[in-house]
């Protein structure tokens, strides 16, 4: 499927309290030398979107279509607090905040 210049609605799924909260973000893909990249409206630096995310880009189903704000694709992603055995630095830094805007 190609994807370059699709609408992607990405959700960020955060489970880390025992309460799931879900944050939607949309974006326009676009295909550069080394794969795809995500890019923001408001100018936020574009998100690399991994070769192991490909497979997981589904078309959005008409029934979401308006919750998705109209975009082409969905992508969900897991999201949460770092826990304390884990190395930041091995952790894909993506400028993300969540909620948004924090």
């Amino acid at each position: 499927m190609d994807l370059d210049g699709k609408t992607l609605a990405l959700i960020l799924c955060d489970e880390s309290d025992g309460d799931i909260e879900a944050y939607r973000r949309v974006g326009t893909l676009h295909r550069g030398a080394e794969g795809y990249a995500l890019h923001w409206d408001d100018g936020t630096a574009p998100l690399d979107v991994q070769a192991e995310w490909l497979e997981r880009i589904k078309p959005v189903a008409d029934a979401v279509k308006d919750i998705l704000l109209d975009a082409d694709l969905v992508l969900s992603l897991s999201v949460g607090a770092i826990p304390d055995d884990v190395d930041p630095s091995e952790l894909l830094p993506t400028g993300l905040r969540i909620p948004p805007g924090d």
